[in-house]
């Protein structure tokens, strides 16, 4: 079989040649997207939806793949194709690195895709970007971060760095601290803080919640409470949930009676000997001293 000449006259053997290997590759184009959707309802039935559908993308673009292989082996192209890349020097270079960064992030794909160390919308973090998880394609994982941004991280990346689920199982521990007086009782703050945050909708019991005096501050005594919540909802379970946590707690506290002080401010006057007179005056006004 020769190699087809682009300056010799084009035979009829050789147009019908070019018409097979078109029809070829539009037929197995066809076939692959019909493989690609059976594939994705079957996968979808059983398993996650991100896998099924990187599965039935691999699938697509596999036989579009093989089909232009194909089309090239039966064209005799090959020959021409080498030496148009031999001759090309720092082309095929630039070419070669670019394909390599494909062939891993493509393979990075299929090893995210059959370990699924996440799935359709989880909430992960990837070196400093975070979001849900969108799609995974044969090249980038698709992230919607908390403000609406759309990042799209090589899979390379992905499965290079450090990867944090926040909603693979479900719990995530969180935990705010507040302030009491220093002439407060604190084992009975830390009994109220403890039945508040227990309360709250929302608020996981197994495992129960822990509160415990963390720090002698400045102007306090720290209580910081641990609780679980669960985060399949991510945004409801990680902002709206500790917000409602804190706002009970400390209506709960000032309706007992405890201290909620600020911080203590010291007010030093260098080089003046002489002492300052310092007068109150309590106001009508909310904030008055």
């Amino acid at each position: 079989m020769q190699l087809l000449q682009l300056t010799a006259p084009v035979s009829s053997l050789d147009l019908m040649r070019i018409a097979g290997a078109s029809l070829g590759v539009v037929f197995t184009a066809a076939l692959g997207t019909w493989l690609s959707r059976r594939a994705w309802a079957a996968l979808a039935a059983w398993t996650d939806e991100l896998l099924a559908r990187f599965f039935a993308n691999l699938i697509r673009w596999g036989s579009i793949a093989l089909a232009v292989a194909w089309a090239v082996q039966w064209l005799n192209l090959a020959p021409l194709l080498n030496g148009l890349l031999a001759g090309a020097g720092v082309t095929a270079i630039v070419l070669g690195f670019a394909f390599r960064d494909i062939g891993e992030n493509f393979l990075a794909g299929i090893i995210l895709a059959s370990s699924r160390p996440f799935g359709s919308g989880d909430t992960i973090q990837s070196g400093e970007f975070m979001g849900e998880v969108v799609a995974l394609d044969l090249r980038n994982t698709h992230l919607k971060t908390l403000d609406g941004k759309d990042v799209y991280l090589p899979n390379a990346t992905v499965f290079k760095n450090p990867l944090i689920n926040f909603t693979h199982d479900g719990l995530l521990r969180l935990d705010f601290t507040i302030g009491i007086d220093y002439g407060d009782d604190v084992a009975r703050a830390i009994a109220l803080v403890y039945e508040t945050v227990r309360s709250v909708d929302g608020v996981q019991t197994d495992p129960d919640p822990l509160v415990v005096l963390d720090a002698f501050s400045t102007s306090t005594v720290e209580l910081t409470a641990y609780f679980w919540v669960n985060t399949f909802d991510y945004r409801k379970g990680r902002f709206e949930l500790r917000s409602d946590a804190m706002q009970r707690t400390k209506e709960a506290l000032q309706a007992a009676g405890f201290g909620l002080p600020a911080d203590i401010v010291e007010l030093k006057l260098y080089d003046r000997a002489d002492p300052v007179d310092i007068r109150l005056h309590r106001g009508n006004g909310p904030h008055s001293a």
